[in-house]
């Protein structure tokens, strides 16, 4: 019985307060279907950005170390291979 009552109630608060119902309602599906998966794909995109950037700068750090082992065994005179840099030591 006390069930049925709270039914009622709610049922009755529902049809008086129909409009702030179906208002909740929009605002809910506006941020589940609209707001959430645009800032979703927005911090996925910024996350791709930064992992490319750390890759870039990962990679220009080999290619100096590379390029810095290379100057530092090659002896005076030479001509490091795929450069056109000549080693000149005093």
């Amino acid at each position: 019985m006390i069930a049925l009552l709270l039914v009622l109630g709610v049922l009755m608060l529902v049809v008086t307060y129909w409009p702030l119902v179906v208002a909740g309602l929009v605002l809910y599906g506006v941020w589940r279907w609209g707001v959430a998966p645009w800032q979703e794909a927005r911090a996925r995109q910024v996350r791709e950005r930064l992992r490319h950037a750390q890759a870039r700068q990962e990679i220009d750090d080999i290619a100096f170390a590379t390029v810095r082992a290379m100057y530092e065994a090659a002896t005076p005179g030479d001509i490091i291979e795929g450069t056109t840099v000549e080693v000149e030591r005093g």
